[in-house]
């Protein structure tokens, strides 16, 4: 691992560890605009990557969108699910008051 001497940096000592956004490389931005910051250990010239705000923004607000999208999904399925048992309800009350029918029906033929 390559070590430099003491430079002027966001910290005024020697550099860190650069913090550079991944989304921002992703995209192809240099290091100079993906930077996000240092940190220790000083003296050590290696990079990471992190997020920085304007993507966690963005993906936040996907997260949230997401989030609203499952919900009105689980709702629509949620209603379908009350009509069909509404329906089926319905379907057995109607086949209930045919056989009632039938039922009376042959008491009448039986006891007339």
């Amino acid at each position: 691992m390559r070590r430099a001497g003491p430079r002027e940096t966001f910290h005024g000592g020697e550099e860190g560890v650069k913090v550079l956004c991944a989304w921002c490389k992703k995209e192809g931005k240099p290091d100079a605009e993906a930077l996000i910051g240092e940190k220790e250990p000083l003296g050590d010239l290696t990079q990471t990557h992190g997020i920085c705000p304007h993507h966690r923004q963005e993906v936040e607000d996907r997260v949230a969108a997401f989030r609203e999208e499952i919900q009105r999904e689980a709702q629509r399925r949620e209603q379908e699910a009350r009509q069909r048992a509404e329906e089926e309800a319905r379907r057995a009350r109607e086949q209930a008051e045919r056989q009632r029918a039938e039922v009376e029906e042959l008491r009448q033929m039986v006891d007339p």
